[in-house]
């Protein structure tokens, strides 16, 4: 059977151009983090990456498909890592909590803080713009399905409550996740990323009926 993806200098090509692309939306999610949607202009893009602005241009159009893109991308990375972080764990109860860590806690508090900064500036893009709106829904239903396929073994296991609405449920976790963001944006110091996690799971440990979720610190 033939190579798919022959090592051919145009497929090299391909490859650096995806690299490049990929680097710039980080970046443009940097500067988003840093000035919010509203303000980030190509420039600045351009200021953090060493592209040039005829660059950007050329690739993403006008400087509103840069900044969807960059959201569409963190997005899609930040559903990604969280499952990751889920499947590498053992048993729903020990996924759950790594979903609630990943989803919460990174390497750092400013790392966390960044994170959270990009999702409220989705929401006010979101919330003015009809293509990121729909694209908002799809998003929110890829992670109410993933909360909800753990839930949903937790219940077949017999460590969450079995008589659980698991829609609802995965849904209040979404709510939990989102509300306790905003205090983390605002930096407040009562309630860094690990405390907004152990908030979550000590709510969870309730409404699953699993007091094994507080069992352990975040």
């Amino acid at each position: 059977m033939a190579d798919p993806y022959p090592d051919t200098s145009e497929h090299r090509r391909r490859r650096r151009a995806a690299r490049g692309k990929l680097q710039v939306l980080h970046g443009a999610r940097r500067v988003i983090a840093r000035r919010g949607a509203d303000a980030t202009r190509f420039r600045d893009v351009a200021d953090e990456t060493g592209a040039a602005v005829s660059t950007l241009q050329y690739s993403f159009g006008s400087r509103e498909d840069l900044i969807i893109a960059a959201f569409e991308g963190a997005a899609a990375e930040d559903i990604d890592r969280v499952r990751k972080a889920a499947d590498a764990a053992a048993g729903p109860v020990e996924r759950l909590r790594a979903l609630i860590r990943a989803s919460v806690v990174a390497d750092s508090n400013e790392e966390a803080r960044e994170a959270w900064l990009i999702w409220v500036e989705y929401w006010r893009a979101a919330a003015r713009d009809g293509e990121l709106r729909s694209g908002s829904a799809a998003v929110y239903a890829e992670w109410r399905a993933l909360v909800g396929g753990i839930l949903a073994d937790g219940c077949a296991a017999g460590v969450f409550r079995r008589d659980l609405d698991i829609d609802r449920a995965a849904t209040q976790v979404l709510a939990l996740l989102d509300g306790l963001g905003v205090p983390v944006v605002l930096g407040h110091t009562d309630m860094t990323a690990g405390a907004a996690a152990a908030v979550v799971l000590d709510a969870l440990s309730a409404i699953l009926g699993c007091a094994a979720l507080r069992a352990e610190p975040v």
